[in-house]
């Protein structure tokens, strides 16, 4: 896989034209890495926008990799799914994101050909974008939150869409060298930033060729659920647990990111808000907290390990997305919340129901 890195390395080194682009920023010395970043993050936003968005979970793509592959039982219809959306992807209709929830999952997989066989698969489906990682979008919503509570006009926006490297986080572009002109530094930070943004999942995959996911955080969040939710009464409506569940989430956000609360009563917004204005308002969060409440009020189901990565799933697929193609016990919970009618994303688990879905479009 590294020799298979390196060429796309120069593939992709090639295609962006160094030169052009140190030409071009230096023909722009008076925008700022920030302001391009914004500018950059909002040309991925507008041509996301009119696409169908289809998150398909991570039995769906590990269906597609098999199938294409020939490994376990024959699937002819994955693979009717797998080149309809292939089409579909190629008439600029749609786009299947990948998201970090899915790449954590892919990063579990031992077998170095299998990642690079998912990764491939990606590549050819997603179109190079992905939601921005979960914490981020709430941590967003918090501080929109926040300010409209306040009365404060900022707004962050644009903060949902971006490309396949992001996968790895909030790359830092910082040049250590101090007797570096000022303006040189940033004609070379936003030339990196255009580069960033031209890296493909496989190239990620690549960066992490010896690196495993451990199930550790997943095993202990398990735990920590099926412990929690002994401490909920079901007589405790799940109107009344969401509410509390954004109380702790946004909290929890505007602690981590140092937000001013300076007269600003977060409970008591929550409180007087209707679910469907908070939704509108920050869809993520509300997926997010909808789903957490609904697994803390169900006490008789046992929270798994896997949990952990389909409630993440299925809060950037509902509240980002049109579509979800999702194993069927997440999928029925979900339709139980009415998270399909609330957010109008169609949510399929049965194969032949998803292929009509497809060729629909």
């Amino acid at each position: 896989m590294a020799n298979d890195f390196l060429n796309l390395f120069i593939r992709n080194f090639n295609k962006l034209d160094p030169k052009d682009r140190l030409d071009y920023h230096r023909e722009h010395p008076d925008m700022t890495f920030v302001a391009y970043k914004k500018q950059k993050l909002s040309e991925i936003t507008e041509a996301v926008l009119p696409l169908k968005k289809i998150y398909l979970d991570t039995k769906f793509w590990i269906e597609i990799r098999d199938a294409l592959h020939g490994i376990g039982q024959p699937k002819p219809l994955v693979k009717e799914i797998f080149f309809s959306l292939k089409k579909k992807v190629a008439e600029q209709k749609v786009i299947c994101p990948f998201s970090t929830a899915l790449f954590d999952e892919l990063l579990k997989q031992g077998d170095r050909v299998k990642r690079k066989n998912t990764a491939q698969v990606a590549d050819i489906l997603t179109g190079n974008y992905m939601l921005s990682p979960l914490y981020y979008l709430i941590g967003c919503e918090t501080y929109n939150f926040i300010a409209m509570a306040s009365g404060r006009g900022a707004r962050q926006t644009d903060y949902t869409w971006t490309k396949a490297l992001s996968a790895l986080g909030d790359i830092s572009f910082n040049i250590a060298r101090k007797d570096y002109p000022e303006a040189d530094k940033l004609v070379l930070q936003k030339s990196f930033l255009d580069f960033y943004y031209q890296h493909t999942f496989q190239e990620v995959t690549a960066f992490n060729d010896d690196f495993q996911e451990s199930s550790g955080s997943a095993v202990w969040h398990a735990g920590m659920l099926n412990t929690y939710k002994e401490a909920y009464s079901t007589n405790m409506s799940l109107e009344a647990l969401q509410r509390k569940e954004l109380f702790s989430t946004f909290s929890h956000a505007a602690n981590s990111m140092n937000l001013s609360l300076h007269n600003v009563d977060l409970e008591l917004q929550i409180a007087r808000m209707g679910l469907e204005q908070i939704r509108t308002a920050a869809p993520f969060s509300f997926c997010y907290t909808g789903i957490y409440a609904a697994l803390s009020r169900d006490k008789s189901r046992l929270n798994k390990p896997n949990d952990y990565y389909d409630i993440s799933h299925a809060s950037l697929a509902v509240g980002g997305c049109d579509y979800f193609f999702v194993e069927k016990s997440f999928s029925t919970m979900l339709k139980g919340l009415k998270f399909d009618q609330r957010f109008k994303v169609k949510i399929a688990s049965d194969h032949a129901e998803i292929l009509a879905l497809v060729n629909d479009i």
